[in-house]
């Protein structure tokens, strides 16, 4: 992630190392972080909004900046995951985290 700090947590079972469909999962992630975004964006726009009480702006790295994610079991993005991003338009740099249930975005948590 072009050399800056990114958070990854990637549930696995036991000691089982990640599976080649895990890194997949991931390295489709990673390599589109606008995808990745457009993903969450249903939620994490409307929380900034709240959140900041300015209105969200047309480019998303504008306000944020990808910061982590979870991998699923499996690489399946039908199991619960998240995508973490960093405010960068506030002084105290909250983490908005949007979670993933059955593939589509559930709930937004902000951290800071």
């Amino acid at each position: 992630m072009n050399g800056e700090r990114f958070a990854v947590i990637i549930e696995t079972t036991g000691e089982t190392p990640p599976s080649e469909r895990q890194i997949q999962f991931y390295e489709s992630i990673v390599g589109d972080a606008d995808a990745a975004f457009a993903r969450a964006a249903t939620l994490l726009a409307p929380e900034y909004e709240n959140w900041t009480r300015r209105t969200f702006p047309e480019q998303w790295r504008d306000a944020f900046k990808f910061v982590g994610m979870s991998v699923p079991l499996e690489g399946l993005d039908t199991n619960p995951w998240d995508l973490s991003f960093g405010c960068i338009t506030d002084k105290e740099g909250h983490m908005f985290t949007c979670y993933f249930e059955a593939g589509r975005p559930s709930r937004v948590t902000v951290d800071g």
